[in-house]
């Protein structure tokens, strides 16, 4: 089982994205962790898109370090929303149907 850190914020931060891709950059040389996505979520008006930054992390207990790591920083982004999301490997498809009957 791995995780995801999701971090979200208004999509025209510039440096909220590059508060986080600095970090990921060290982690990724160490092989702890590295980008799975980046999302863009059109708001209903200008300015309000938001973008969601997912970090991979292997470990889960990697992963709860690193969380509270980046919000015991002094640098935190605290407009940020940044959440844990523990993972679970399905097989494929056709294990979808037993987790959502």
């Amino acid at each position: 089982m791995g995780a995801l850190i999701l971090c979200t914020f208004p999509a025209d931060r510039a440096d909220f994205r590059t508060w986080i891709l600095d970090r990921v950059v060290v982690l990724a040389t160490r092989n702890e962790a590295g980008i799975k996505f980046v999302g863009t979520e059109q708001g209903a008006g200008p300015g309000s898109a938001l973008s969601t930054v997912g970090v991979q992390v292997a470990s889960v207990t990697r992963a709860r370090s690193i969380f509270s790591e980046w919000r015991s920083e002094e640098s935190y982004i605290r407009a940020a929303d940044v959440r844990l999301l523990l993972m679970e490997v399905v097989g494929g498809s056709e294990h979808a149907g037993a987790l959502f009957p």
